[in-house]
């Protein structure tokens, strides 16, 4: 547990300003303090601190006072700063406040949680009429999100009768302000000659009315500078006073000249004194003695004088200071060391490293920094750790490897896996060169980690084998745990399942040593999702080889059924003897002849299950065209056959088969007639004379049933005529004609169209000869599926039978996308959306993804790729106006896997992740946007895509 968090803050950062005894009244002051939130701007020189202190005490009032520094742009530092604050006259706030911030980091997890519950805090534990002080709130600008936070957080929510007070240097960038608030600026607050003789008259300090309207008009009338006047008059006099005043050119030479009357007779031990005070900023008696070992701080107007003994040098001498001391007295870079010591110790690590900073002790602020790392990473003071590493040299890294890898995973949480990555391999040799082996191995598996999330998961793999072998050779049990439990996850992943419950039990081993229940239960959760896994793909496994071996027992049983009608009975002697050959019934005792139209086999391959459903009538056929029989001839195909026909196709039938050779004999004048052809003549039933075969062959060569054929050609190329798949596809050019006549189907194709796409540079005949035997190629590939002719030839061109039912998924795609842009057009938003997720689900991949080296396709497959990334970009964006984040997000990455440099698609992905809470998500795809941008296109994103990013940083609302 980490120490109580006023260990963690500067103290001086939280006290008020002393008044004198005798103090100057501002009246704006007190109606400040009776306003919900007030702002002071511009005014740090007019406004009295010690003014506004003494106000509200008199007020009765409990205070709150935070003397806000550059550190607490950080929104971690802000809310330790005001926990710390709170538990002054809270206590117990800042506890339970830096208890949340550990368990849910802001840097992660977003800090308007945080800033919430700080609000909820005030609301409930904060007593009544309570001031809430915030000095120095320039410090909040609109760069960083604190002062968003507190304007849309806190102040709205504080308590009737609270009143926040807001001091600021310049006027602060436009937030979303309370309508609440009032606002003051410097010519509230400025003085009159009237007025400044008024006070001098209070403080016993007399000046010539025409040298005290002299300073008036060179100071502005500003509060702070009138208090220097009154302190210099009891130092040095009226009369020297006046004489400084008379002979100053401006506001600036006149403070110098002030300090240096005042500081002449001061020892060089003191001046040692004032500028490490001037350094540092704040002063306190016991830093003295601990930085200098003797000296005293001059007394002198510079100092605005805080409780408990602290000291704070004024904003409006710090220049005229550094210009007097700067030629006379430098604080030695010991005495800079022991006064940053001191700080660290009092809680001002900001601090400490930033007077290392200035005194070019870069090895000392590495060192400060990486020292407090651990309690900052864990508290998600990640901004300013990174700020400061930014500001370090490489060189003095190189002994705080901590420090480095602590920029490894902000990089990593903010999306730039580029610096990500260099930071942990850095980290890693560092570690390695120190022989800090837990570093090493946490440094080596977030290499895992992020090589996990690039999808490189065998560097993964590698990555994560080396963390788990170097834990094991140093005996870490609480790295080899985490290392084998990774190492198991993308194992498990991989399908590795055995190796994976080997690692996972491993790291159950070395976790039991330790006693971690939350990382026991991980283990044991993810072990038996593993061991489910691996079960059911057994079991997946099994019932595959089930489901075939049911299936070739099927088979085997339609082939016995099948021979028990249509082959001789086994016993058929003993038959013909009792009832002789004439009663014998014919399917008993002859052999099945093959009948014209009857497919013989279809019983056999339909199964024995179909079958019996078609004869029980739990399955329908669909009504056949018939074919009207010649007179005298029987039906074409028996009953059983015909009921099993739809569900099984048979071996072409006779009259396809005429039908096909039909489309052959159009084009023989460069190939002879196939043999095929020959042999399908040759079993024309000899009934018929040859003039009866030919007048009947456009009957016969009618297709029986509706023949259906569907073309996929978005993604990997497939057919299926009446569901069944084209599977031998010619090695030949087939194939490629089939696509283009597909693609072209709503007008015949001439013949020379396809040989000047195909065969280009062949001469005429041998093109002509290279398509007809591409279409044999062709019709024979489709010949096992249909029994009716595909591909037409009619006057010189080729097309598709017109008896066909055709279904392409490019024209469903296109009507889809059509019907789409319909509906949105007339505001039928719904039924757009159903269009376009039917579009999504159509496109499996780019048009004819199988031949990316022939021409034609080139513009259909851009013109559809265009049609589809619009469709996801339409979809995308109604899905996220209908604030259905993680839909849109989807599609979003549809699109950049497409298309990585769609900057409109990064941007609206950011979007997503940062309304879905998810803001290190969101960072990081800005780093993947301006890594795109820059490898393909050698450009930088959008100054609007920025802009993007750093509210997204804020967390501001995108």
């Amino acid at each position: 547990m980490y120490s109580n968090s006023n260990a963690l803050i500067f103290a001086p950062k939280l006290v008020a300003p002393q008044a004198a005894r005798t103090w100057y009244r501002q009246p704006i002051l007190a109606r400040a303090a009776d306003r919900p939130v007030a702002l002071f701007t511009g005014a740090d020189s007019y406004l009295l601190k010690d003014s506004l202190a003494a106000t509200l005490k008199e007020s009765g009032r409990p205070v709150v006072w935070l003397r806000l520094g550059p550190e607490d742009r950080d929104p971690a530092t802000f809310l330790i700063t005001l926990g710390a604050g709170l538990d002054r006259v809270c206590p117990g706030v800042s506890d339970s406040l830096l208890e949340r911030m550990r368990r849910r980091p802001g840097p992660t997890m977003g800090w308007p949680p945080l800033f919430a519950y700080v609000a909820h805090e005030i609301a409930e534990s904060l007593p009544d009429q309570t001031a809430l002080v915030l000095e120095h709130s320039h410090y909040l600008e609109m760069a960083h999100p604190v002062i968003g936070l507190l304007c849309s957080s806190v102040l709205p929510r504080l308590p009737d009768g609270t009143s926040c007070i807001l001091t600021a240097q310049q006027r602060l960038a436009d937030a979303d302000w309370p309508d609440t608030m009032e606002q003051y600026g410097s010519r509230h607050l400025r003085l009159d000659a009237r007025s400044a003789h008024e006070w001098l008259v209070q403080t016993g300090q007399s000046l010539a009315p025409a040298c005290l309207r002299r300073f008036i008009a060179l100071t502005d009338g500003r509060a702070v500078a009138l208090t220097g006047l009154t302190e210099a008059i009891g130092l040095l006099g009226d009369a020297a006073v006046r004489r400084v005043v008379d002979a100053a050119s401006g506001a600036d030479d006149l403070f110098a000249r002030l300090a240096n009357a005042m500081l002449a007779t001061v020892s060089l031990v003191d001046r040692d004194a004032l500028a490490l005070a001037l350094s540092v900023e704040y002063c306190h008696p016991d830093l003295i003695a601990t930085a200098l070992n003797g000296g005293a701080l001059p007394l002198g107007p510079w100092f605005q004088q805080l409780a408990e003994d602290w000291l704070l040098v004024s904003s409006l001498w710090q220049a005229p200071l550094r210009l007097v001391l700067r030629s006379t007295a430098l604080p030695r870079a010991r005495a800079l060391h022991s006064a940053a010591d001191y700080l660290v110790k009092q809680g001002s690590v900001e601090h400490a490293v930033k007077i290392h900073m200035a005194a070019e002790n870069f090895d000392a602020a590495a060192q400060t920094l990486a020292a407090a790392s651990e309690a900052m990473m864990s508290l998600g003071q990640w901004a300013t750790i990174d700020e400061w590493l930014t500001r370090l040299p490489a060189s003095a890294l190189r002994n705080s490897p901590w420090l480095v890898y602590a920029g490894g995973e902000i990089a990593a949480a903010r999306g730039d896996i580029v610096s990500a990555r260099h930071g942990f391999a850095k980290s890693s040799k560092l570690f390695m060169d120190c022989h800090d082996s837990y570093g090493a191995c946490q440094s080596v598996l977030a290499e895992s980690v992020l090589a996990t999330w690039e999808g490189n998961y065998a560097e993964a793999i590698v990555k994560a084998r080396a963390a788990n072998a170097l834990a094991l050779s140093s005996q870490l049990l609480w790295n080899q745990s985490w290392a084998s439990w990774y190492l198991g996850c993308l194992l498990a992943n991989a399908g590795d399942f055995d190796a994976a419950l080997g690692h996972f039990a491993t790291a159950a081993a070395a976790i039991s040593a330790t006693g971690d229940a939350v990382m026991i239960e991980l283990v044991r959760l993810t072990e038996e999702l593993t061991l489910h896994q691996r079960d059911l793909r057994e079991q997946r496994e099994l019932h595959r080889q089930a489901y075939f071996a049911t299936e070739r027992a099927e088979r085997e049983l339609a082939e016995r059924l099948h021979r028990s009608f249509t082959t001789p009975l086994d016993r058929l002697d003993t038959l013909l003897n009792v009832h002789g050959w004439s009663r014998t019934p014919l399917m008993l005792k002859l052999s099945s002849i093959p009948v014209a139209g009857a497919p013989s086999d279809a019983v056999a391959r339909t199964g024995l299950w179909g079958v019996l459903l078609h004869l029980v009538g739990l399955r329908r056929p669909k009504r056949a065209a018939t074919v009207a029989p010649a007179e005298g001839h029987p039906p074409a195909e028996p009953p059983l056959l015909a009921l099993t026909h739809e569900y099984m196709p048979s071996a072409a039938p006779l009259a396809a088969q005429v039908g096909a050779v039909a489309v052959e004999l159009a084009d023989t004048q460069a190939v002879s007639p196939p043999n095929e052809w020959r042999t399908i003549r040759s079993i024309v039933p000899m009934s018929l004379s040859d003039g009866a075969a030919q007048s009947a062959a456009p009957d016969i060569a009618k297709p029986r049933d509706e023949h259906k054929i569907a073309a996929y050609m978005l993604g990997e190329f497939r057919v299926l005529v009446n569901d069944r798949p084209v599977k031998n596809w010619p090695s030949g050019r087939g194939r490629s004609v089939f696509k283009y006549l597909l693609t072209h189907h709503n007008r015949p194709v001439s013949r020379d169209v396809l040989m000047d796409v195909f065969w280009p540079d062949a001469e005429p005949e041998a093109a002509r000869n290279s398509l007809n035997v591409a279409m044999h190629g062709l019709r024979q590939a489709l010949r096992p599926v249909t029994d009716v002719a595909v591909v037409l030839f009619q006057q010189g061109a080729y097309q598709l039978s017109p008896d066909l039912r055709l279904w392409i998924d490019i024209d469903e795609f296109e009507r889809r996308v059509r019907e789409g842009h319909a509906c949105e057009e007339r505001g039928q938003l719904a039924a757009a959306v159903a269009e376009y997720e039917v579009v999504t689900s159509l496109y499996q991949g780019d048009f004819l993804v199988d031949d990316p080296y022939d021409d034609w396709p080139v513009l259909i497959r851009e013109r559809l790729r265009t049609a589809y990334l619009d469709t996801l970009d339409r979809l995308a964006h109604t899905y996220f106006s209908q604030g259905q984040y993680g839909q849109c997000a989807a599609l979003c990455q549809i699109i950049l896997a497409h298309d990585n440099c769609r900057e409109d698609a990064h941007c609206k992905l950011m979007r997503c992740y940062s309304r879905q809470g998810q803001q290190y998500l969101a960072l990081r795809q800005y780093q993947a946007c301006a890594e795109a941008l820059r490898d393909e296109l050698n450009i930088d994103p959008s100054p609007s895509t920025t802009q993007l990013y750093e509210r997204i940083r804020q967390h501001a609302q995108v």
